[in-house]
């Protein structure tokens, strides 16, 4: 038994596991209190600044190769960023208002999002290459972070309470059967 303790100064949060499982993508503060997004060697706790910022809601590509986050801008609302890790080439996906959650799909070809507004939660997918977001569909009251199925044709997430689904090619969304009160979040 070990216990990881990155070399980072204060609280981290949205502990992100690569696809190899060496390494972990923490928001959180370093020692000098600069808030940003970390990649930590499972092996050591060394910690690597990858993004400086207000980061959240990190998602790895499926190669591992890339990571996909949202950055808050101020003045300009969060942007929703690709960053290659190799080449350290980052850019904008798309600039949203009140965004949360995000979702790579497997096949690695979407990025989906949820818009929360006056008329309800809009949920959204972007090719991760960029483009132009696409809705796929309309909730009220839903809340909770979202996740694929395994071919990247459905969405899921919860919405009044249950466990719902959306196809990638939009519409209405389908309730499941399966009650998820008290659930706050899905990945």
């Amino acid at each position: 038994e070990r216990t990881l303790v990155p070399n980072l100064g204060g609280a981290v949060y949205q502990l992100r596991w690569s696809p190899d499982a060496r390494s972990i993508l923490v928001a959180g503060y370093d020692r000098k209190g600069r808030e940003g997004l970390y990649l930590v060697d499972v092996q050591t706790g060394g910690a690597v600044p990858i993004v400086q910022g207000s980061v959240h809601n990190p998602v790895w590509f499926p190669d591992g190769k890339s990571i996909a986050y949202r950055l808050t801008k101020n003045p300009g609302g969060q942007l929703l960023l690709v960053r290659n890790l190799e080449t350290g080439q980052e850019k904008e996906i798309y600039r949203v208002s009140l965004p949360t959650g995000l979702a790579i799909s497997p096949d690695g070809s979407y990025l989906a999002f949820e818009e929360h507004g006056t008329e309800g939660t809009s949920w959204k997918v972007i090719p991760t290459e960029g483009g132009r977001p696409r809705e796929l569909c309309r909730t009220q009251g839903a809340r909770g972070g979202m996740t694929w199925t395994a071919d990247s044709r459905q969405l899921l997430f919860v919405s009044g309470g249950e466990l719902a689904s959306v196809s990638v090619e939009g519409g209405e969304p389908r309730k499941l059967g399966l009650g998820m009160k008290g659930l706050r979040e899905i990945q």
